[in-house]
């Protein structure tokens, strides 16, 4: 394909009614586009690769980026397959384009990596493709990309994965991604680079055993079972005796902690926590009569909430309370209405999209953010950078923040009636 082709499809409507914002990133046999899967974001891929496999709808896990709907289309004479997936807003490559990850960091993200890996090679599937530019965060999951998952094979095993996992580990920490000549690496990251690049065979560590390393357990070794012709390339990989496990070989599942590379500091995301349980309320909690009462008593009302636990009756704008506030233009002044906007988000409550605008504002206060209210340019409101300008100054705009590391599917947009 010409590198134009697919610039094409840009703010059309393709594969059965989806609206193409932007284009996210793109191959010479492939786009991936930002568009939307009822009220929330979704990428789309178009493809040259019509034969790849189907994957069954249970293939599900958290550190998985789900799959929502796939197909086939025509365009502009060409027959292409089409996967609509839910949108990530960050991705690790460009994370790791500005700077090496800290261990603590790269711990963060292998975890999640390995246990979806476990999963995929439980079911008799590889990734395929392992790497930074597949590695996505979406909110505060990091997640593995799909498009790429098949079953395993001669050609391609769990194997293969986990070679790729160690070329990924040097990437993060080192950002070169080299097999000659491993560099000095903390623990367990050089135990985990040395046994996942080894040569094929009992010292290659599987997924699970990569996951015991990092749960600070020592790994057994690996037997590698008696050939058998029609066993699949899968079993061969992965087989290891049951006696020579232990019962809980993956780690101790744990909540996932924020990708430091993706996101904000954890402080303002426990700010942001704390006022949306003020927004929204406290969960009920049984209250017990001040004296016992008979069984067979009416039960006596329930005396009322202390009025410093009931839930506001509008939920208002978060405060900034740093001593130099994030500059985001207050929701009731209209930005100018006319010209080319360079949109960041959108978001169909008020409060979603301030706490986004005054998140980024704080990590990138060079820009000003504000908000835009439903108006015809969009039925949600907008997080914006920029509005009223020249196509031109529009998408330099976008180029700089993009560049800075503002989302990479910040978009602009031209309001209506507007030259």
């Amino acid at each position: 394909m010409k590198p134009d082709f697919w610039d094409h499809f840009v703010d059309t409507k393709q594969c059965g009614g989806y609206l193409l914002r932007c284009i996210l990133g793109s191959t010479e046999r492939s786009a991936v586009y930002l568009t939307r899967y009822g009220e929330e974001p979704a990428s789309l891929k178009l493809t040259t690769e019509l034969n790849a496999p189907a994957i069954p709808d249970d293939i599900r896990h958290p550190n998985l980026i789900r799959q929502l709907e796939t197909g086939t289309c025509d365009r502009a004479g060409v027959h292409l397959r089409y996967l609509v997936m839910e949108h990530a807003e960050e991705n690790l490559a460009s994370a790791v384009a500005s700077r090496a990850l800290s261990s603590e960091e790269t711990r963060e993200l292998l975890t999640p990596v390995v246990n979806a890996l476990v999963y995929l090679h439980g079911r008799g599937f590889v990734h395929g493709r392992v790497k930074p530019s597949n590695i996505l965060a979406k909110g505060d999951i990091i997640k593995l990309t799909t498009d790429s998952l098949r079953p395993a094979d001669l050609d391609f095993g769990s194997a293969d994965d986990m070679r790729d996992v160690g070329l990924t580990l040097i990437e993060v920490l080192t950002q070169r991604r080299e097999a000659a000549a491993i560099p000095p690496l903390d623990q367990p990251f050089r135990d985990i680079v040395e046994h996942t690049l080894h040569p094929e065979g009992p010292e290659r560590w599987t997924a699970q055993q990569v996951a015991m390393r990092l749960a600070g357990k020592v790994p057994p070794a690996r037997v590698p079972p008696a050939p058998k012709p029609a066993q699949p390339a899968e079993a061969l990989v992965t087989s290891t005796p049951a006696s020579s496990h232990p019962q809980a070989v993956a780690p101790r599942t744990a909540p996932i902690r924020f990708p430091r590379w993706a996101l904000p500091a954890a402080g303002v995301v426990m700010l942001l926590a704390v006022v949306f349980v003020l927004a929204h309320g406290p969960a009920p909690a049984p209250v017990h009569p001040a004296q016992p009462q008979p069984a067979a008593a009416i039960p006596q009302p329930q005396p009322p909430k202390p009025a410093a636990f009931d839930p506001p009756k509008k939920v208002q704008p978060i405060p900034l309370r740093e001593p130099k506030p994030a500059r985001v233009a207050p929701s009731a002044a209209t930005p100018a209405a006319q010209g080319w906007f360079v949109v960041v988000a959108s978001y169909a409550r008020e409060v979603d999209a301030r706490q986004r605008a005054e998140s980024l504002a704080r990590r990138f206060p060079q820009f000003r953010l504000a908000i835009f209210p439903p108006s015809p340019i969009d039925l949600h409101y907008l997080v914006i950078l920029g509005s009223g300008l020249t196509q031109p100054a529009a998408q330099s705009l976008r180029d700089r923040a993009v560049a800075s590391g503002l989302p990479h599917d910040t978009y602009i947009k031209r309001y209506p009636g507007s030259r």
